[in-house]
């Protein structure tokens, strides 16, 4: 339930992140499992780099910040996780938030899942492999344009890997939503009851 910010290097054999936070723009030497909690890439924004393997399960989710550059109008900065080994995608949320007066449209026309997902080691050239696309397939991809309070749902280009935004509602995880529908059946059946009384 915690936050862990990585802004030096962390030398592990396998970190394991079952809640809370990861976060920070340094460096994790070994492989990163992601099996509960988010991943916040950067420091508004930056990059975060593993060099070994990935894995994101269902209840993971990872968060990537999308702003502008106040130096540059035209310029973009925001967040990069780079992985040296393979990813594992096999299911979780991926969120994009749109800040400083960017909007859903700058996202579709000037990035790619690439941008933001990256293969190799920092400082590199190297972008995300576009054939190994289809492993976005078991993803929740959502963006949030914070000026707008809108939420979009993403799709992938699965050849140029660009992003496509459908207008969407906030995304609630299957599980919080049945407690939370759960919870309030709970609550009328004792308003109920004790009506009943």
């Amino acid at each position: 339930a915690g936050r862990t910010v990585v802004n030096g290097t962390l030398a592990a054999s396998d970190v394991v992140i079952e809640g809370g936070r990861l976060s920070g723009a340094g460096v994790i030497e070994g492989n990163v499992q992601i099996l509960g909690g988010q991943v916040n890439p950067g420091n508004s924004p930056g990059a975060l780099e593993i060099t070994g393997n990935l894995v994101l399960t269902d209840a993971g989710t990872l968060h990537f910040e999308v702003g502008s550059d106040g130096l540059d109008p035209a310029g973009y900065l925001y967040d990069q996780l780079i992985v040296g080994g393979d990813y594992d995608l096999q299911g979780g949320l991926v969120k994009f938030s749109l800040l400083d007066g960017i909007d859903i449209f700058d996202l579709e026309s000037d990035f790619i899942i690439g941008d933001f997902f990256r293969t190799g080691t920092a400082g590199s050239d190297t972008e995300f492999d576009l054939p190994q696309l289809a492993m976005f397939d078991n993803l929740d991809l959502y963006a949030y344009d914070v000026l707008a309070d809108s939420w979009f749902t993403l799709a992938l280009d699965g050849t140029t890997g660009g992003f496509i935004a459908t207008a969407s509602t906030s995304p609630v995880p299957l599980p919080a939503a049945a407690w939370l529908f759960g919870s309030g059946l709970i609550g009328l059946i004792g308003l109920a009851r004790r009506r009943a009384a």
